[in-house]
């Protein structure tokens, strides 16, 4: 067996992986049954009995062409006595070449549909009349028998597919099965031969035929065929076009030198593309759960969905015919092997076969996909150039677990809701937001790692926020807030930052008995209804989360729970959270040093995960180069959460276990936050020592404030927000019962 590369036959564009595919069927047919084949090194590599010289003798000497015929479509050669495509016929028919015996066959079958006649005689009828509609010069007569012939041609064109379908011999109807897929409803078209086997003026089967006879006896064959297969370089080429299959030698301005550039053809090529497109046939539609959706029944097809960062655009979703990944494996397969991996088209997602693009990648994370599988080739059907349709090459996606992916199934049904109530009159930013969430799961499902996990949990947190204020779009489309996601999400999303650090412990600040809502509520408009779901609660006065910057919004939310202790006549400060935050983290977010943006992006994706209670972590070391100023801990004092059900530390002596039951039955006073918020840091600082003092607590008296050192007071009042455990609370409370430098300094 010789393995026998053929570097004219790559991924891409879509016309040289359908040339390997073609290449390979062929040979396993008509000379090598036991030939297998692979893709390595970005070629494909046919392992045949064949040498070289062989494989390229086959094909200019013994290939017979496969019988690749649409009558249906006008310019197939069968509705009219006239034309390139009827010549080409005529030309089969007569001729004595053995080799086209099976393509005689089957012109004959198809000449004994007697329908065919009626058929093309009302396309013709209707054409004339929709040219006269068009130049307004109909008779409102000509219009009516304009709407009637419309309506028969279809019936006509349905009756002849079914009537092809049923009644030709399976060898004739590979070509069919890859135009058109029957099901329930009718026809489905393959994404990947334009409308049924005609893209525009271009009618595949007619032009595939017209090449068959240019090649055959041409002297320049053997020289055409080997610059097909192995990539040689070649100079009498043929002038026409290649259509989709090739966006770059389409043709047309810059193709060349000068302004315009001719399309150049290889016979061959365009004879072998054509000859491996039956691999892609569609299976039956019955076995194809998503068959409804048309373009799915094919095998490796979707719908696509624009992302970030690619070729496609937004208006792409809508106008493209859709998406094709084609599979390269590297294990040697028989053709028989490569059938049955096209014609099952596996590409699982929960369940169910992949509707889009971005369910494929989840597919192909979660192995839904044949293990054999080493990568896919991504090709979308995309309009360009005007109306025309073309085989954009969209890159590589390497098959790849992914170890969070199935976690997404928890945010499917939600994304899913959304992605139906953005439509064409839907305002841009909720479509905006819909597409960073799915470039961003295509990503991890193609890359993987926490840092992309994390970017979509943030995405889903922007969505989430844009329908916080865009109540008109939610209620139209019945949108409810995003929860449900689990506690798993909090942990794959978890980079170990400081900004994650105060992020998750924000979304952990949870409500107390007599106000159940968390942080949540002060982000946005919602409330629990009485089944435990979450609602929209339009109107509500507890949301503070409007313009302004981070520190704003958590100063301001720190505020509105103090006033709901005091409104609501509570126990305990709403503040209670099941994460918290170090001493070295808050100084380093006082200081400025953290990411603002990160830490309020993370945010909003993680209220809509559960967070779960977290061992506590311990700084035994060294805090941090940046001074936590001691007036922080005073003022923490005032609002630190600590309550008399307070969970106390193991190990704490019984002076330790006196401060924590003393911090629990101070009050907060919200005179504290609006002096911060005036920069009468002192003032604060004085009431916060004397209530201190009042609960039997012994600090030091000292204006702490002169430690601030360029702190903003804003921060520092949105500060007393972040929850601390009581074994730090203690800890902060040592570094101010007596002067030190620096909180650093002394826990070293």
């Amino acid at each position: 067996m010789n393995s026998i590369p053929l570097p004219g036959c790559t991924p891409e564009p879509l016309m040289a992986y359908l040339k390997a595919l073609g290449v390979f069927r062929l040979v396993s047919q008509q000379t090598d049954p036991s030939a297998r084949a692979a893709w390595r090194g970005g070629q494909f590599v046919l392992t045949t009995k064949l040498n070289r010289e062989e494989l390229a003798a086959f094909f200019t000497e013994n290939y017979a062409p496969s019988p690749i015929f649409s009558p249906w479509n006008g310019d197939g050669g069968f509705l009219t006595e006239s034309g390139t495509s009827f010549s080409t016929i005529e030309a089969i028919r007569r001729s004595t070449d053995p080799r086209l015996a099976g393509l005689q066959s089957a012109i004959g079958k198809i000449e004994a549909m007697t329908i065919l006649k009626e058929f093309g005689q009302c396309r013709s009828e209707a054409k004339a009349l929709e040219k006269k509609k068009k130049a307004k010069q109909a008779s409102p007569d000509e219009l009516e028998k304009l709407k009637e012939l419309t309506k028969r041609v279809k019936s006509l064109k349905e009756t002849i597919l079914f009537q092809i379908r049923s009644d030709f011999p399976d060898d004739a109807l590979g070509w069919f099965d890859t135009c058109l897929q029957v099901g329930e409803d009718g026809f489905s078209v393959a994404p990947a031969l334009g409308s049924g086997g005609v893209d525009g003026r271009m009618e595949f089967s007619a032009n595939f035929l017209g090449n068959v006879m240019l090649v055959s006896g041409n002297p320049h064959s053997r020289s055409w065929i080997e610059s097909s297969l192995f990539a040689e370089g070649v100079s009498e080429l043929h002038s026409a076009s290649i259509g989709q299959f090739s966006p770059g030698n389409i043709g047309g301005p810059n193709a060349t030198q000068g302004f315009e550039g001719a399309s150049a053809l290889n016979p061959w090529d365009y004879i072998l593309l054509i000859e491996g497109a039956p691999l892609l046939a569609g299976s039956i539609a019955r076995r194809c759960r998503t068959a409804q959706f048309g373009k799915a029944a094919f095998p490796f097809t979707v719908l696509p969905v624009a992302q970030n960062g690619e070729s496609m655009e937004a208006k792409d979703s809508n106008t493209a015919r859709g998406e094709v990944w084609l599979p390269l494996w590297e294990k040697n397969l028989r053709l028989a092997e490569l059938k049955r991996l096209f014609g099952e088209g596996r590409a699982e997602w929960s369940g169910s076969q992949s509707r889009t693009n971005i369910d494929f990648a989840k597919a192909v994370a979660s192995y839904g996909v044949d293990r054999g599988i080493k990568s896919f080739s991504r090709h979308g059907f995309l309009q360009r150039n005007g109306l025309a349709f073309l085989a954009t090459p969209l890159g590589h996606f390497e098959v790849k677990a992914q170890a969070n992916i199935d976690l997404i199934r928890d945010a499917d049904p939600w994304i899913d809701r959304y992605r139906r109530a953005c439509g064409d009159k839907t305002p841009a930013r909720f479509g905006t937001a819909l597409r960073v969430i799915d470039s961003a799961v295509f990503d991890y499902c193609r890359f993987g790692g926490k840092e992309r996990f994390q970017t979509i949990l943030i995405a889903l947190g922007q969505a989430e926020r844009e329908l916080a204020t865009g109540a008109k779009f939610r209620e139209s489309a019945y949108l409810r807030p995003l929860r449900g996601l689990s506690a798993s999400w909090v942990e794959a999303a978890d980079d170990a930052s400081p900004e994650f650090e105060i992020a998750v412990a924000l979304a952990g600040i949870r409500g107390t008995k007599g106000h159940p809502l968390g942080i949540r509520a002060n982000m946005e408009p919602v409330a629990y209804n009485n089944k435990g779901g979450l609602d929209w609660l339009e109107g509500s006065t507890a949301v503070v989360w409007k313009r302004g910057d981070l520190a704003t919004h958590l100063a301001a939310t720190l505020e509105r729970r103090a006033l709901d202790w005091l409104r609501l006549s509570l126990d305990d400060l709403p503040i209670r959270s099941s994460r918290t935050v170090r001493p070295e983290t808050i100084a380093a977010f006082l200081h400025g040093e953290l990411d603002d943006d990160k830490i309020e992006a993370l945010l909003w994706g993680l209220i809509g995960c559960k967070v779960e209670w977290a061992t506590e972590h311990k700084s035994e070391n060294a805090l941090n180069h940046l001074p936590l100023p001691r007036c922080y801990p005073l003022l923490k004092a005032i609002f630190s959460g600590i309550h008399k059900d307070t969970s106390i530390p193991k190990g704490l002596n019984p002076q330790q276990q006196g401060i924590l039951e003393k911090l629990a039955f101070i009050k907060p006073d919200t005179r504290l936050l609006q002096l911060l918020r005036a920069n009468r840091v002192q003032e604060a600082n004085s009431i916060a020592t004397q209530r201190t003092i009042n609960a039997g607590l012994s600090p030091a008296r000292v204006d702490w404030s002169h430690e601030l050192n360029g702190v903003d007071s804003t921060r520092l009042a949105a500060a007393l927000l972040l929850p601390v455990s009581p074994w730090h609370m203690i800890r902060l409370w040592d570094t101010i019962k007596k002067p030190q430098p620096t909180f650093a300094s002394e826990t070293t």
